[in-house]
This record gives C-alpha cells, sequence and structure tokens, in this order.
C-alpha cells in the first residue's frame, strides 16, 4: 500500500511539471557592408524567455580576417559594438542564458573599403550671428 502511495504522488508531482523550454537567442547585425573604421552594432535585444526570466548576454567575436584585432566592446549588454578594422567577413555569436539554460545565435556581417556611409555638409548664411538674428541653412549629400 505504501509504495502505491508513493508512485501516486510521484505521478501527480511530474503530471503538474511543465516542460521548462530555454531562452530564445536573436542576434542582428548590419544588413550592408560596413565602411573599415565604422562602427558595427551588434543586437540581441530580441532575445527572450518564455518563463519570463530576465537574461544575462555574452558576444563574442568567433571569426573575423587575418590582421584583424577588432574586440567586442561591452560584450555583456544586449547591444554591443565593435569597430570594424580590416576588409572582409566576419562572424559574431551570442550565448543568451536564463540564469539555468542557455541558447546562442550567430550573425555574419562584411566590412569593405569603399562601403562608406553618404557625407552630409550643412552650411549657415552668415556663419556668425548674434542671438534671435534669422539664420539660413543649406544642405547637401553624396552617397
Amino acid at each position: 500500500m505504501r509504495n502505491k502511495l508513493l508512485t501516486s504522488f510521484a505521478l501527480l508531482l511530474l503530471a503538474g511539471c511543465k516542460q521548462i523550454g530555454p531562452p530564445e537567442a536573436v542576434a542582428t547585425g548590419p544588413a550592408e557592408p560596413v565602411p573599415v573604421g565604422g562602427v558595427v552594432v551588434l543586437d540581441g535585444s530580441a532575445s527572450s524567455d518564455p518563463q519570463g526570466r530576465g537574461l544575462g548576454f555574452l558576444w563574442k567575436l568567433v571569426s573575423r580576417p587575418a590582421g584583424s584585432t577588432a574586440e567586442i566592446a561591452d560584450p555583456t549588454l544586449a547591444t554591443a559594438w565593435l569597430t570594424a578594422d580590416v576588409e572582409g567577413p566576419y562572424q559574431a555569436r551570442l550565448v543568451v542564458s536564463n540564469g539555468v539554460l542557455t541558447s546562442e545565435a550567430a550573425v555574419a556581417f562584411t566590412v569593405q573599403c569603399g562601403a562608406a556611409a553618404p557625407v552630409v555638409a550643412l552650411t549657415a548664411t552668415p556663419q556668425e550671428s548674434a542671438t534671435g538674428e534669422l539664420v539660413e541653412l543649406a544642405g547637401s549629400f553624396t552617397d
């Protein structure tokens, strides 16, 4: 009789347990090539946990071109960054933890010479003015 009670109690405990899933790691980076010297933003802020637990983040640069010394700044933040220093392909990995389970996601991006952002130029007429004086602004850009 005692064995039947223990077995029934164990089955009740197991029936009450839900399957606990790992967090979901979501890593994004630049969709377009980044110029050498440009800042690469790595974003893991869309990562989530099915139980609503807080998440810890760890970014790591897993591959980079020969000669690159690029390192991820603030690798424990949801959104981290690095300065692209050498032309070529890069790959970063994000590990997300809810304190119990982890998951990973990877993001790849390319750094190219000449992949420069548009240049914006603004001019003011007059270039110096007194408070309250009307100033005309003109802008142009090249891409």
